[in-house]
């Protein structure tokens, strides 16, 4: 079996959650780093086994991009096979990596040119599967599910990928980081897929909220002003694809309506909305 280092960022962790994790995964990579965006730094558990896992501490939120990179870089000076990335929101399976790893050296994605597998969301929330409303996956063997992104929490790359496609977009800082890098991949003719059989939990937001039968993710109001601005950001990306472009101008459109009328603190969503807005209109593209 190939070396696979983990990445794990990190922002003000619950440290039994952090634990358990860490318990599972130290045990299926040959090394764990974490990288700490908690400003100040985190005072970590000392009772965790460290001998695996190195600790590095940023001590300022420079955003989940950076930090991701700061990781990325130390299994490029490695020459590491593999890495994965997580994030703490994840619950972390046995037998998740092996079932990754597995599909991402099968026949189906070495023909199929796959630089990155993930596994299947489950909502935290909801309890269930993630899958898109409109995209369509396209079927790769028995177990693999081409797609055009996943997720960067329990994303297993081929780290020899990031000579030709690059590191992660530090300019998004948190939103959109995870599928601007794999349309990247697939602009460079590389595949995206997802792993049918390897399962992982994952908290998408602060909670789920309902309008209309409609349900939609809450998440700080802060995180909203990167989601507005980058939208126009990657909108103006050539390989973005327009069918995100369109279902977020509509949902994104939807979400100014719901957070004006129901809230929760109204004035201060809109408030980094039209801010994020503002700064995603001067945006203007370099390609």
């Amino acid at each position: 079996m190939h070396k696979i280092n983990a990445i794990v960022v990190t922002y003000y962790p619950d440290d039994s959650v952090l634990k358990k994790n860490m318990l599972a995964l130290s045990s299926q990579v040959d090394h764990v780093f974490i990288i700490d965006n908690t400003p100040k730094g985190h005072c970590f558990n000392s009772d965790v086994d460290l001998s695996n896992i190195s600790i590095f501490k940023l001590n300022e939120n420079l955003g989940i991009a950076a930090a991701q990179n700061v990781g990325l870089k130390m299994c490029l000076a490695s020459s590491i096979d593999y890495c994965i990335l997580f994030d703490q929101d994840s619950t972390i399976s046995p037998g998740l990596i092996n079932k990754l790893y597995n599909a991402i050296t099968s026949k189906e994605a070495i023909d199929n040119s796959v630089v990155a597998v993930g596994p299947r969301i489950i909502d935290a929330y909801t309890n269930k599967w993630v899958k898109p409303k409109f995209q369509r996956e396209k079927k790769s063997g028995s177990n693999l599910m081409l797609t055009q992104q996943i997720i960067a929490s329990g994303k297993l790359l081929r780290t020899n990928a990031l000579h030709t496609i690059g590191l992660m977009e530090e300019s998004l800082f948190i939103d959109g980081v995870d599928h601007e890098w794999c349309w990247r991949a697939i602009g460079n003719g590389c595949n995206i897929a997802i792993c049918n059989d390897a399962l992982m939990v994952h908290r998408l937001g602060d909670g789920v909220k309902s309008f209309l039968g409609m349900k939609y993710h809450v998440g700080s109001p802060k995180r909203l002003y990167y989601q507005y601005r980058n939208y126009f950001i990657l909108s103006q990306k050539k390989y973005t694809p327009f069918y995100w472009k369109l279902r977020h101008l509509f949902s994104y459109s939807v979400k100014i309506f719901l957070f004006f009328v129901f809230g929760p603190d109204r004035r201060l969503r809109m408030k980094y909305i039209s801010n994020g807005i503002k700064s995603g209109l001067r945006y203007k593209s370099t390609e």
